[in-house]
């Protein structure tokens, strides 16, 4: 076993880090602990406590990660028209669920022990990917309110995130349909249904 001082705090963090996102690629959530991923790094536990506190701080960490590499594409694709941001983001959300199922459902499946809720750092980043879907709901209904387009943008990011779940447990009984043909269609329909709405109000409420 490494000695303490063959790496700093920073390194350790990143070796911790990279050995649930690699575990996460073969194994489930529920498979993993504070000691195999101390043990893979060469460490003993106490050690990665100090490093992060604890184990579900350790797993928030990678989940950061994750967030923050989504929320990187989802600026990039901001700097389209709405309409294609929205299909890059969603595009770019179900691309990393398939891809890298593991550590997509950490995002959603990680609990808080004693149901303590999550640190505000990491629904800050949760706000700022749903921040660039609003942006992108605001362009296309200029005349909805900042209500009604928090609303949309949870609604719609539901339905994407409903289809993304189903697909990555095989519960979509769709043959040869690629999900990322999907989620546009998801997406499509969502703005279609919304546009609408908006044009039914605007008749009615001139």
């Amino acid at each position: 076993m490494a000695r303490r001082k063959d790496h700093t705090h920073d390194e350790i963090r990143e070796m911790a880090m990279a050995e649930v996102e690699a575990a996460l690629e073969r194994e489930p959530l529920s498979a993993l602990s504070l000691r195999r991923v101390a043990a893979a790094v060469g460490y003993a536990p106490s050690t990665l406590i100090k490093v992060f506190g604890n184990f579900h701080y350790l797993l928030l960490a990678v989940a950061a990660k994750q967030l923050e590499l989504l929320e990187r594409q989802f600026a990039n694709a901001a700097s389209l028209p709405p309409k294609p941001a929205l299909k890059a983001m969603v595009q770019a959300y179900g691309e990393f669920a398939i891809d890298r199922p593991g550590l997509f459902s950490l995002i959603f499946e990680l609990r808080m022990p004693d149901e303590a809720p999550l640190p505000e750092s990491h629904l800050e980043l949760i706000a700022r990917l749903l921040a660039r879907v609003e942006a992108c709901l605001a362009a296309l209904l200029p005349r909805a309110n900042a209500e009604e387009i928090h609303c949309h943008s949870r609604l719609l990011w539901a339905a994407i995130q409903g289809l993304v779940t189903l697909s990555l447990q095989d519960k979509l009984f769709f043959a040869n349909q690629s999900i990322s043909d999907l989620l546009i269609v998801q997406l499509e329909n969502q703005i279609n249904a919304i546009e609408a709405r908006q044009h039914h109000h605007r008749e009615v409420n001139p």
